[in-house]
């Protein structure tokens, strides 16, 4: 970059080569990059150098971990805590359509994962709980802290189920949170309900979903018997938003009384089906593979984006300083 320090520039001896982190949590690279602003693109800059410290820290951080992260995302009253719960078995996170109830992400893993070490999103705390709750203490987390509470089972050793906190929440922690999950997801499990489908929100992560390309479900909770996927399908395509079949599920109905019994025939049943068939032990190796080629690849576009920005600012500020050195000639 450019001498004066306007610019990044990265050596084989800069310290983030070896993934050694600043104070602030991020990549020591990032942290160095100074920029006047004389150009347009430096407008978004920060926030494309945030993006791409986060997610050089996720490949990192998963990179070593044989689980498929699997993160719940959606708006408030949605059901999304409901799905959460009754593919967990177990009444963990709290639901309720009144206000948002996750304060902070909760997460079901295999015991014993270790996911606590270089947890990459900067500022969170990593806590940890026993499954064993009642009804009355379903946790609903806590700002800044992620509560991993740890199981037994086999069968999903190579999950990690995480219920986010509402997308639409008013709370700008709450979603920045949920946009930090999503980029460690490998499966993102979309829910939404028929009154609040329609709205903004849900068509713009969508849209962020299939241009990420990332795998996900799609669920549209309390559907109306009006609603069919071929009608809803049609309405998202109109907004560029193209719908997988077999990723499209619609429920009628999803109740969060009791979710450690499985709704037998329905709607549901036929979606965790599908769900544990798509994402089973035999097929981890496979999501895994494609998932981390996936991030690796929007790094990539991401730290194109990065260097053109920079090189633009290097070119600004060289224009600059012709001036501003012909402006003191001319004095």
């Amino acid at each position: 970059g450019h001498e004066g320090g306007y610019c990044c520039k990265i050596t084989r001896e800069d310290p983030a080569m070896s993934g050694e982190k600043s104070s602030s949590g991020y990549d020591s690279w990032a942290d160095s990059i100074r920029c006047p602003g004389l150009s347009v693109e430096a407008e978004g800059l920060a926030r494309t150098v945030e993006e791409v410290s986060k997610r050089w820290a996720v490949l990192q951080y998963e990179g070593p971990r044989p689980c498929i992260w699997i993160v719940f995302i959606g708006g408030t009253g949605t059901g999304k805590s409901t799905v959460f719960n009754t593919l967990c078995g177990l009444p963990l996170s709290q639901t309720g359509i009144e206000r948002p109830k996750t304060r902070g992400p909760i997460a079901y893993a295999y015991r014993g994962m270790s996911l606590e070490q270089g947890f990459p999103i900067p500022g969170v705390r990593v806590k940890k709980a026993s499954p064993t709750v009642s009804e009355e203490q379903r946790f609903a987390g806590q700002t800044g802290e992620i509560l991993i509470v740890e199981h037994d089972r086999k069968e999903t050793s190579h999950w990690i189920l995480v219920d986010t906190p509402d997308l639409d929440s008013l709370e700008h922690d709450h979603r920045q949170m949920a946009d930090d999950l999503y980029l460690m997801s490998d499966v993102v499990v979309f829910v939404t309900s028929q009154e609040k489908y329609a709205d903004g929100v849900p068509y713009e992560f969508l849209r962020t979903i299939q241009n990420d390309r990332k795998p996900f479900f799609f669920i549209l909770n309390k559907a109306g018997v009006e609603m069919n996927t071929k009608d809803l399908s049609s309405a998202f395509k109109d907004h560029d938003i193209r719908m997988p079949k077999d990723r499209f599920w619609l429920f009628s109905y999803l109740s969060s009384a009791a979710p450690e019994i499985l709704p037998e025939g329905g709607d549901f049943f036929d979606f965790a089906t599908a769900f544990s068939r798509t994402l089973s032990p035999e097929a981890m190796p496979h999501v895994l593979r494609e998932e981390r080629a996936r991030k690796a690849q929007v790094l990539g576009e991401r730290l194109d984006k990065l260097l053109g920005a920079l090189k633009t600012e290097q070119k600004a500020s060289e224009q600059w300083l012709a001036e501003l050195d012909r402006l003191f000639q001319d004095s």
